[in-house]
């Protein structure tokens, strides 16, 4: 009895193991197939360098922040002391500006001083003049009142002091408004100049950070993939100097099949699990492309027809333990 009992269980758990086989077959089968990949980064100059120093090599394991590579720009030196002599320049004719401008407003001012001057004395005289006559005029008054009236009204001395004190004026207008135009004609070259200065040093700023690249740091921690150049050597430009890839995979691209019963959209929480070790780790889908592409399963033969879909970009946590090109499933979990 007891040994019908122990057969009936054992067969009772060999039926439900494979029932839960043939269903984890059944889901991995459904599964969205993916190979980790690690972010690759490439460091190149947009100009040729010459390799001063190589401080890893293919392989090694590297930190956020660790010297990875030294190169040297000849023309970058050139380059910042042209624009440090243009600068000097335009500095040095900005100071001569204003120098210009207070010699011409002070040659300006004496020839304004001198005319008005001319004209005071002229004043002053014909004044004079007329405070002698009136004197004798005066004197006269009790012969002839009538007759001086008439002739203090005609009298073509103050017609002569009218014209000085109006030239006065004009003198007066006419250099006041030299000295504006002066001004302005300063105020637009100093702006010009200060404007040339302001793009000098801009581009000055460009090159300091240029200077600052040529020593190259790793951004990340992870592993060097590839050296491409030797000491010494004249690398061209956008030519891959070093390579290296993200020690722990932070997105992992998939691809959804035009058959595959899933819906995924940005937000969306996976499960994302190893194919061949018991682990898995949730990740979000961070955008789903529109357009349908042609793609091969890592599990399809070589000979396999190309599937259709779309693609997948699913961001993971950063402290995952996924290794590069291992295999995995994702599975949403609203599934």
């Amino acid at each position: 009895m007891l040994k019908r009992n122990l057969f009936y269980i054992f067969i009772v758990m060999a039926v439900g193991g494979l029932v839960i086989v043939s269903l984890t077959t059944v889901q991995k089968d459904n599964a969205i197939v993916a190979i980790v990949e690690s972010q690759k980064t490439a460091i190149s100059y947009q100009k040729a360098v010459n390799v001063k120093a190589i401080h890893v090599i293919e392989g090694q394991q590297v930190k956020k922040g660790d010297l990875l590579i030294e190169v040297d720009r000849p023309d970058l030196n050139f380059d910042y002391e042209k624009l440090l002599n243009q600068k000097n320049q335009e500095e040095a004719n900005h100071l001569a500006l204003k120098s210009e401008y207070r010699a011409e407003l002070e040659l300006m001012n004496i020839e304004s001083a001198g005319k008005i001057n001319r004209i005071n004395a002229e004043i002053a005289q014909l004044e004079s003049e007329m405070q002698l006559e009136q004197a004798l005029r005066s004197d006269l008054a009790s012969l002839n009142n009538s007759e001086n009236r008439q002739q203090s009204v005609t009298n073509p001395d103050s017609i002569v002091l009218n014209s000085y004190r109006e030239e006065k004026k004009q003198i007066e207008t006419h250099y006041a408004s030299e000295r504006r135009r002066l001004q302005s004609a300063l105020q637009q070259d100093l702006e010009m100049t200060e404007l040339k200065i302001k793009l000098i040093d801009d581009e000055l700023e460009l090159l300091v950070a240029e200077q600052a690249m040529l020593k190259r740091y790793a951004p990340f921690d992870g592993t060097i993939a590839n050296v491409n150049v030797q000491l010494n050597e004249i690398v061209p430009s956008f030519e891959t100097i070093v390579s290296l890839y993200e020690q722990h995979p932070s997105t992992l691209k998939a691809f959804l099949g035009s058959e595959s019963r899933f819906i995924l959209k940005p937000g969306d929480i996976v499960n994302v699990e190893s194919s061949n070790r018991e682990y898995s780790v949730e990740g979000r889908v961070i955008e789903v492309g529109a357009r349908i592409v042609g793609y091969t399963e890592p599990t399809d033969p070589l000979s396999a027809p190309e599937r259709f879909g779309r693609e997948v970009f699913i961001s993971l946590p950063i402290d995952n333990s996924f290794l590069y090109g291992e295999q995995v499933f994702v599975f949403p979990l609203n599934e």
